[in-house]
C-alpha cells in the first residue's frame, strides 16, 4: 500500500425510507427511479467506491428504518461483498447500540462495526501500520501516541455521528469533514446529499472531495400568470413556462421532484380554492406524463390573498374554526401518501391555535348549553 490512504465516507443510507411529499400517481417512466432512490443511490455509492480504488468505506448514520424487512440487509450483505472482491474495507457505525446485523444473513469478513460501546478500535488494511477509530471526548484532544497511518475522530450531534475528523502520520491536526446523507428525502430537506473522497497522504496531509450519489434531484421553480385568465389559457401558460423550466433541469439528466410556486400578477381580484390548485397541479402531472418528461410536479404553491381573509368578529366559534380551516392553503399542508401522514406547518398550526383560544371561554358556553 502506497503513502496515500482513500476513504469514502458517507452519511445516513435509509434504504427503506421513501422520499416524502410525493402527490398523485408516478408516471411509469420513474416509478423505479423514485421508489427506489435510496437503494439506487447506495448502489452508486459502492460502485464508486470501486471505481476511486479506495482502501475503506465508512458508514455512518441510520442504514434503514427498525423493522422487520430484510431486504436492506441482504442488498448491503451483496454490496459488501462486491467490495471485499476489489479488497475494500468497510467500517459501519452505529453510535446508539441499537444496530444489530441479523444472525440469519451471512456479515462478510471485510466489514467491521464500530459502536459507540467501544472508546476506540484499530484497523489494519493491506499490512500497513493501523488506522485507529476513535469517538470525540474531552479525553481524546490529543493525538495518538501510537504509530498509526491514520486517525479517525468520531463526532456525534443530536444522537448521529455528524462529523469525521482525519489525521495522518505526520501530527499537521485534524481535518474536520461533515457527513451528509446520499440521497435527499423530501423537498425541503436542506441538506446536501453526496458521499466525500478522503485522501490521507503521510506528506501533503487530508484533502477531500465531493462524490456525486443523488438519483432523484429535487427543485423549486417560479410561474408567473396574468390575472383573469380563462381556465385554458391559465393552464396553457403554466404548460409552456414548465417546459421551458425543464430545459435547464434536463442538463441534470436525472429524475427531478418539482415544486411550483404560482405567483400572480395584478391578483387582488383572482382567487384559487383549494380545489383548483389541486386541479391544476394534477393538469400539469397529466401533461408530464404523456410527454414523459423526467421533472414531475409535486407541489403547486399559490400565496394567500388578501382578499380571502374574512373578519370574524361576529363568526360563532364554530364558524371561526371552519373559516380557519379553510384558509389553510397547500403550502400549509404536507401530505406524505405512503405514511399516511398529515402535518401542518408551525405557522399555520400556532395562527390556528390562537384564533380558537380566543373563543374558546364562548365556545365551552355554549356547550353547556347545548348539554343542559
Amino acid at each position: 500500500m502506497g503513502s496515500a490512504l482513500r476513504i469514502l465516507q458517507a452519511g445516513e443510507l435509509c434504504l427503506n425510507e421513501p422520499l416524502y411529499g410525493i402527490s398523485g400517481d408516478l408516471p411509469p417512466n420513474l416509478q423505479t427511479s423514485i421508489i427506489n432512490a435510496r437503494f439506487l443511490a447506495a448502489k452508486k455509492l459502492f460502485s464508486a467506491a470501486m471505481t476511486e480504488s479506495v482502501h475503506l468505506v465508512v458508514l455512518a448514520g441510520k442504514f434503514c428504518l427498525p423493522n422487520q424487512e430484510t431486504r436492506p440487509y441482504w442488498f448491503l450483505q451483496e454490496q459488501f461483498q462486491r467490495l471485499k472482491n476489489h479488497g475494500i474495507q468497510v467500517v459501519c457505525v452505529e453510535p446508539t447500540n441499537h444496530f444489530h446485523w441479523p444472525s440469519t444473513i451471512p456479515l462478510p469478513e471485510n466489514v467491521h462495526i464500530f459502536s459507540r460501546s467501544q472508546s476506540t478500535s484499530s484497523l489494519v488494511i493491506n499490512g500497513s501500520k493501523p488506522i485507529e477509530l476513535q469517538w470525540a471526548s474531552p479525553a481524546s484532544n490529543q493525538s495518538s501516541p501510537q504509530p498509526h497511518h491514520c486517525v479517525l475522530r468520531l463526532s456525534e450531534s443530536m444522537g448521529r455521528v455528524s462529523k469525521i475528523s482525519y489525521q495522518g502520520n505526520n501530527n499537521q491536526g485534524f481535518t474536520q469533514i461533515s457527513l451528509t446523507p446520499i440521497q435527499r428525502g423530501a423537498l425541503d430537506e436542506a441538506r446536501p446529499a453526496h458521499a466525500t473522497l478522503v485522501e490521507v497522504d503521510s506528506s501533503s496531509g487530508v484533502s477531500h472531495s465531493t462524490v456525486e450519489t443523488e438519483v432523484v434531484q429535487f427543485s423549486r421553480v417560479n410561474l408567473e400568470v396574468a390575472a383573469n385568465q380563462s381556465k385554458s389559457q391559465l393552464q396553457q401558460q403554466l404548460i409552456e413556462q414548465f417546459k421551458r423550466s425543464e430545459e435547464e433541469l434536463h442538463r441534470r439528466a436525472q429524475p427531478t421532484l418539482v415544486s411550483l410556486s404560482l405567483t400572480i400578477k395584478d391578483h387582488e381580484n383572482t382567487k384559487f380554492s383549494n380545489f383548483e390548485i389541486s386541479e391544476l397541479l394534477s393538469f400539469m402531472q397529466n401533461d408530464a406524463q404523456a410527454r414523459q418528461s423526467h421533472c414531475w410536479p409535486v407541489r403547486l404553491l399559490v400565496p394567500k390573498q388578501e382578499s380571502e381573509t374574512t373578519s370574524h368578529s361576529n363568526n360563532t366559534p364554530v364558524q371561526i374554526a371552519l373559516g380557519e380551516l379553510e384558509s389553510l392553503a397547500l403550502d400549509d399542508v404536507y401530505e406524505n401518501l405512503d405514511l399516511q401522514v398529515l402535518d401542518i406547518d408551525q405557522h399555520s398550526l400556532e395562527r390556528l391555535k390562537e384564533k380558537v383560544a380566543q373563543r374558546l371561554p364562548e365556545l365551552l358556553t355554549e356547550h353547556r348549553q347545548n348539554s343542559a
